[in-house]
């Protein structure tokens, strides 16, 4: 097992975003090797290395809202019933949500339902049973459940509701994984993701280890940003001019 320093390899990333992503086989391996740790069967494993690409992935999706490869329009449907107070979207189980919206009998859009953080939506409308029933125009999300700020009305008994949202990225199943991710470009900042998540294991119980841990954090924020940046633009080129934000934040 070699020992680690500050890796001087880790420049050599930062080169401009990837054309295509790497294996998940390789980019473990890739890992190990700049933290310097090729070998090591108790501490830097491929299985530990695995473990912080996924959480990366996660990361990734939670701090770019907009991310358009995990960007999904649901072609599933919830229907309105009289006096329904919320609904349940286990099944989709998004990171965020982009926009609900009520569609007309031809499912064409009727209009969208307007975000509220669960705070204040808690302290304008619960409990939302005493509010009079009305078609909903504002919804705001607790776990896996959307709620509305009124009952829906028995006129609006049977409309649809369609669902914008980001999707999870799909998890890396084993250390010997051929998968690439689903996160287009993703190389780098996965790569300092993990690559710090490791130094910061190493640092617990070698203290110089901090150094490397703070630059490859820093690394991976800086990556994060250029990525969030290339992601806007592609939005942009999809969609025209941003508002800047999905309707919710981090859930």
């Amino acid at each position: 097992m070699g020992s680690a320093s500050v890796v001087g390899p880790i420049r050599s990333l930062l080169t401009g975003l990837e054309m295509a992503n790497t294996q998940a086989v390789t980019l473990i391996a890739n890992v190990i090797a700049r933290a310097g740790r090729i070998g090591d069967t108790t501490l830097i494993t491929p299985q530990f290395v695995l473990d912080a690409l996924n959480v990366g992935q996660s990361e990734i999706v939670l701090r770019v809202p907009r991310q358009i490869d995990m960007d999904t329009t649901d072609e599933t449907t919830y229907t309105l019933s009289t006096d329904d107070l919320s609904f349940d979207i286990t099944t989709l189980d998004p990171a965020h949500i982009g926009g609900i919206w009520i569609l007309n009998d031809g499912d064409t859009r009727r209009k969208g339902l307007q975000y509220m953080p669960l705070p204040q939506f808690r302290k304008n409308f619960v409990p939302v049973s005493e509010q009079s029933p009305d078609e909903p125009w504002i919804y705001s999300r607790q776990g896996n459940t959307i709620l509305f700020n009124v009952p829906v009305s028995s006129a609006y008994n049977g409309l649809k509701l369609k669902i914008d949202y980001t999707k999870k990225a799909t998890e890396f199943p084993n250390i010997t994984s051929t998968a690439t991710s689903e996160l287009s470009n993703s190389n780098n900042v996965l790569t300092f993701f993990a690559l710090a998540t490791c130094f910061d294991a190493m640092a617990s119980s070698v203290p110089r280890f901090t150094t490397n841990a703070l630059k490859a954090w820093a690394d991976y924020e800086k990556w994060l940003l250029r990525y969030r940046d290339d992601n806007e633009m592609k939005l942009e080129g999809l969609y025209g001019d941003l508002d800047g934000a999905y309707n919710e934040g981090a859930c």
